[in-house]
């Protein structure tokens, strides 16, 4: 009777593992649409014409004097909030 039952447990488990692989197969390859839909459509915008107006509206909003002086004032920011602190305390 054990014989008997060790092989259909085994065949069971076979099963249920085969059952989760397709499972989690399926969650990844919905993730894998879900993550790349965004640069699928970047390739609509593929015209040199649209992506010379995309880099000329960016760099006039990003190159300006306010948003240099606001990166220069963050990355000080950071570098302080990293740099290591005295412990030589004699």
């Amino acid at each position: 009777m054990m014989s008997k039952q060790l092989p259909t447990e085994e065949e069971l488990l076979i099963m249920k593992g085969s059952a989760l692989r397709m499972k989690f197969k399926a969650q990844t390859n919905q993730t894998k649409k879900s993550v790349a839909y965004p640069f699928s459509q970047l390739k609509a915008l593929g015209s040199p014409m649209v992506r010379s107006v995309l880099l000329t509206l960016l760099s006039k909003r990003l190159l300006t004097a306010k948003a240099l002086t606001y990166s220069a004032l963050g990355v000080g920011a950071l570098l302080l909030l990293n740099r290591p602190k005295n412990q030589d305390s004699d």
